[in-house]
């Protein structure tokens, strides 16, 4: 509609599929390598760790930890923003846990370049992505989703429910 309405405007956007626009320049990117390197690990488990230490400092996976992290690299084919997703989850579950959520559901014998029911359509990725919340973030999901607009973290606690605790499912950070 944006493009339409104004000829001056251009966008970018990514996709896993061609979205077939008028003018579409397509640029296909690969993911982080999934390759180990000096290190001993992939640049995609690299960015990980990386990104799990900024939340986790003292994060240090065992090596039976980093065969799974290289599992999970492997699982968002090595695309940053699925190793930034996963990351952000290693304050609040293990390795192990986070590749379990991804692959819930997910046939992984299917071929790399057909198009997962999950990326058919914006509520296709929606519905998939509920479904990686357990109990506690769904039922605190649903809650938070009643409220008319911004809210502070005051309101979180205020908003969920009895017996849930904010901090320990990941809602809202560790107190300093």
């Amino acid at each position: 509609l944006v493009l339409a309405s104004c000829p001056a405007a251009s966008a970018i956007l990514t996709s896993q599929t061609p979205l077939g626009l008028p003018d579409e320049a397509q640029l296909a990117l690969s993911g982080l390598s999934t390759s180990a390197t000096h290190d001993g690990y992939s640049d995609g488990a690299g960015l990980l760790i990386d990104r799990a230490r900024l939340r986790v400092p003292d994060f240090s996976p065992t090596q039976a930890e980093l065969g799974v992290i290289e599992e999970i690299v492997q699982a968002v084919d090595g695309l940053p923003l699925g190793i930034e997703l996963a990351a952000a989850r290693i304050a609040s579950a293990s390795p192990e846990e986070i590749l379990s959520a991804l692959t819930r559901g997910r046939d992984l014998s299917a071929p790399e370049n057909a198009q997962l029911p999950r990326h058919s359509s914006l509520s296709a990725a929606l519905d998939w992505t509920l479904s990686l919340l357990d109990e506690p973030h769904r039922r605190t999901l649903d809650e938070l989703a009643q409220l008319p607009g911004p809210f502070t973290s005051d309101t979180t606690v205020a908003v969920c429910s009895a017996g849930v605790d904010v901090v320990q499912v990941g809602i809202l950070p560790t107190p300093a």
